[in-house]
């Protein structure tokens, strides 16, 4: 009787509609077209860093990695030239890097822009182990693959500022839209500058002042089977770097900076890279095809003394095009090749 009664009872107590439908949000999979497995099933180990998390950890560039992620290693000497990289003990002291840096599923061909201001980016993932038979020349420690936002995946106006000691201005402002279903743009801006905190005692300027500016904008359309994704970029760099000075290892004592001839490191790079995606039920084929632009400029005073004695000044400029495609299988075939 009365288990009957609480039957009868919950008929009037408890609705048929009690469980209301949770509608989750949306999932964006920012994957390279090179991949063929799973992030899981990577015969590599892979550190993957999201939006929230940079932003959260405040990773503002290249070398803020090197505190999160293992057998990574970015040394900062001095300024934004990015000199050496170095994974699982891999790496080179000049010329080639031993670590790849895709943006947006296009290689970036100059090391020297791999220091750039981290703004508005999706995902990145570092792959550490040998990635030559995928990626190429240059990638024999792993790779980096930067994914950045994109108009499908968000839409709206994003604006943070920052300021902090030695009048250190960080600021960035960018828009995501999608006026029609299958065409999206965006416009992002980043500005970032610091006064320095160390003093060179020749002329009482500050010997690590800094400016880093960039910009990205974004052209995204779907059509059918296709998608064209179309980026432009550009960063500049002016930076008082190199705020070294002489030790005096018997007496432990540091000199105080103090060097007459100017040191600096002045870069500009652009870059345009454009995405032609098309997938069927049998096949996905990717082109991805960048025209790139480097100019930038070291002064470094070598003696580091109020006398003009070793003045170093290295400069260069290089253009640079690169044409990638990518034919692959779907996944879930018995047979799945890629080429």
């Amino acid at each position: 009787m009365y288990f009957f009664f609480s039957a009868v009872l919950s008929l009037f107590i408890l609705p048929t509609d009690t469980v209301a439908p949770v509608a989750l949000p949306e999932i964006i999979i920012a994957t390279s077209p090179k991949e063929y497995l799973h992030m899981e099933k990577q015969p590599a180990m892979v550190s993957s860093f999201s939006l929230e998390d940079m932003e959260s950890k405040r990773i503002h560039e290249a070398k803020d990695f090197s505190l999160l992620t293992p057998n990574l290693y970015l040394p900062d000497y001095g300024s934004k030239m990015t000199s050496s990289i170095y994974i699982r003990g891999i790496g080179a002291r000049m010329d080639q890097p031993a670590l790849g840096l895709y943006v947006d599923n296009v290689p970036v061909m100059n090391k020297n822009n791999y220091d750039f201001d981290f703004f508005d980016i999706r995902q990145i993932s570092i792959l550490r182990g040998p990635q030559g038979t995928l990626y190429g020349r240059n990638a024999i420690g792993g790779v980096i693959n930067v994914h950045t936002l994109s108009p499908f995946g968000y839409q709206g106006t994003r604006i943070a500022a920052e300021y902090g000691n030695a009048n250190t201005i960080r600021y960035r402002m960018a828009t995501y839209q999608l006026p029609q279903e299958d065409f999206g743009y965006s416009l992002a801006v980043n500005h970032a500058q610091s006064d320095g905190f160390f003093t060179n005692q020749y002329n009482d300027e500050k010997a690590d002042r800094i400016r880093n500016d960039g910009l990205r904008f974004r052209v995204q359309k779907q059509w059918n089977n296709w998608q064209l994704d179309n980026i432009v970029s550009f960063n500049s760099v002016q930076q008082n770097g190199f705020a070294y000075s002489l030790y005096d290892e018997k007496t432990n004592y540091v000199h105080p900076i103090n060097h007459n001839d100017p040191c600096l490191y002045n870069r500009m790079g652009i870059s345009n890279g454009t995405t032609f995606q098309y997938r069927n039920n049998t096949v996905q084929f990717s082109s991805a095809t960048s025209l790139q632009y480097t100019d930038d400029t070291m002064t470094l005073d070598q003696d580091f003394l109020p006398k003009s004695m070793f003045t170093l000044t290295q400069a260069q400029t290089e253009k640079a095009v690169t044409q990638e495609c990518i034919l692959k299988s779907n996944p879930g075939n018995a047979w799945e090749w890629l080429s």
